[in-house]
């Protein structure tokens, strides 16, 4: 396979990466407005429910779309090594967050806001570890 096709192929995969994530953010999003709204959590407190909700939808996603035909081991055990790689992840998610939320004047610190500057920043870590530790190229 030619740089060019191997390079096309990454392309796709990212672009896919990308599309799941979308509806992994509007799964986190969705959640984490009616954590806050609905149930009165804390903005903080809530991102760690609404963060799993949207890991596991793109784990799903990832594993049947993004990387189709890539080489995982079992179900359980590719879950715990994405959950594993995705903690990085959300960690610079949490940390953006948090400052953002703590420190941004309104209407820029709120809620939604702070979560797309979050994951904005967060999804080149999170690509990077799904691409080459949980789904790697067979």
């Amino acid at each position: 396979m030619t740089a060019a096709a191997l390079g096309r192929g990454e392309g796709e995969r990212f672009l896919r990466f990308c599309c799941v994530g979308g509806i992994g953010f509007c799964v986190d999003a969705a959640m984490l407005l009616a954590f806050v709204h609905l149930l009165g959590s804390d903005p903080i407190v809530a991102r760690l429910p609404s963060a799993a909700c949207g890991i596991l939808t793109t784990f799903e996603l990832n594993r049947r779309w993004a990387f189709r035909g890539a080489a995982i081991q079992s179900y359980g055990a590719a879950l715990a090594v994405y959950v594993g790689v995705q903690s990085l992840g959300l960690a610079c998610n949490m940390a953006v967050y948090t400052a953002c939320y703590l420190l941004l004047p309104r209407p820029f610190g709120t809620p939604l806001v702070c979560l797309a500057a979050a994951a904005g920043t967060a999804m080149l870590i999170n690509y990077a570890g799904a691409s080459r530790v949980v789904f790697r190229a067979p």
